[in-house]
């Protein structure tokens, strides 16, 4: 009954008919029973077609999760590669340089020995 009353003065307002709604008449009980049992399977169907929605996003979202965990795992492995590859540059510059610097020290003791000669 309470759910025609409503009912009927929104359709009241809707329609902008007669203004203020103050006397709805009463339905039948078939008609309330009727009434009644539309209005619970329609509560049902919006319910699981909200728990089917809940679902789905909550599923779409852990997917999301789970690729940016992937994107963040696999930048922090590159940088991890690129500095690896820095400090094996540095260390190869550094043993590079050792033999440079014997082969200019050589050619500076040989440039001294010939003028002491």
């Amino acid at each position: 009954q309470a759910f025609h009353w409503y009912e009927i003065k929104l359709k009241m307002r809707m329609l902008n008919i007669g203004g203020k709604v103050t006397k709805v008449p009463k339905l039948n009980e078939s008609k309330a029973i009727e009434q009644g049992s539309e209005v619970l399977s329609e509560f049902i169907l919006l319910s699981i077609a909200a728990s089917i929605l809940i679902y789905e996003y909550n599923r779409s979202k852990e997917k999301e999760d789970a690729k940016e965990l992937a994107r963040y795992q696999e930048a922090e492995n590159i940088k991890h590669k690129i500095f690896e590859l820095e400090f094996k540059q540095d260390k190869q510059t550094t043993q590079i340089r050792e033999p440079s610097k014997l082969v200019i020290e050589l050619k500076e003791h040989e440039h001294k020995r010939s003028l002491k000669r």
